[in-house]
C-alpha cells in the first residue's frame, strides 16, 4: 500500500503536538497539585489528583514513544537508487522463495511478467 506524505504527516504533527502539550499540562499540574498540598489541602484528595495526572502523562509519553520518529527532509534521487539497488533482484528472490503452507497462494504470488 501506498500512500502520500502529505495525506499523513500533518495528522502525525497533530498527534504528537497533542502529545506533548498533554504532557506538558500534566506536569504543571502535578506541580500544582503538590503546592497545594504544602498548602495544607487534603492529602488524599490531592494524591487522587496527582493519580489522574500522572495516569494522563504516562499516556502521552506512549503516545510520543508510538510516534514515528520525524523526517528532516525527503530522500534524494541518489539515495533512493542506493536503496533501490541495495535491494537487488527482488522479483526473482521472492519467486525462489518457498511457499509456507499456511500463506494463501493468492497473497504470496508474484507475477513472472512483473
Amino acid at each position: 500500500m501506498y500512500v502520500r506524505e502529505d495525506a499523513v504527516v500533518p495528522a502525525l504533527d497533530t498527534w504528537t503536538q497533542t502529545a506533548q502539550h498533554t504532557l506538558t499540562h500534566c506536569e504543571q499540574r502535578i506541580t500544582g497539585y503538590r503546592a497545594a498540598l504544602d498548602a495544607g489541602a487534603d492529602p488524599r484528595l490531592v494524591a487522587e489528583w496527582i493519580n489522574q495526572a500522572q495516569a494522563e502523562k504516562a499516556a502521552a509519553q506512549q503516545d510520543l514513544l508510538a510516534a514515528p520518529a520525524p523526517r528532516t527532509e525527503p530522500l534524494t534521487t541518489e539515495q533512493i537508487e542506493r536503496i533501490v539497488t541495495s535491494l537487488g533482484d527482488v522479483k526473482n528472490r521472492l519467486l525462489a522463495t518457498p511457499r509456507h503452507p499456511n500463506v494463501n497462494a493468492r497473497c504470496t504470488k508474484v507475477s513472472e511478467s512483473a
